[in-house]
């Protein structure tokens, strides 16, 4: 996925990210998010397990 890392290492999507006095700031500590974007990828021998409100239910 495509996430934020301000300088207190807090990760977030850069839609979460608040404006505060017209600058973009983390949603969890109100520091400035940086104008750069981090992809991070999951790898794991486990599939993955969403919460329902993760996932779109499957449709039969």
């Amino acid at each position: 996925g495509k996430f934020v890392q301000c300088a207190s290492a807090h990760w977030y999507h850069r839609d979460c990210q608040l404006t505060v006095d017209s600058a973009a700031v983390c949603p969890h500590c109100g520091l400035d998010s940086p104008l750069t974007d981090v992809i991070l990828s999951m790898k794991s021998i486990k599939n993955p397990v969403f919460l329902p409100q993760q996932k779109p239910p499957k449709k039969v």
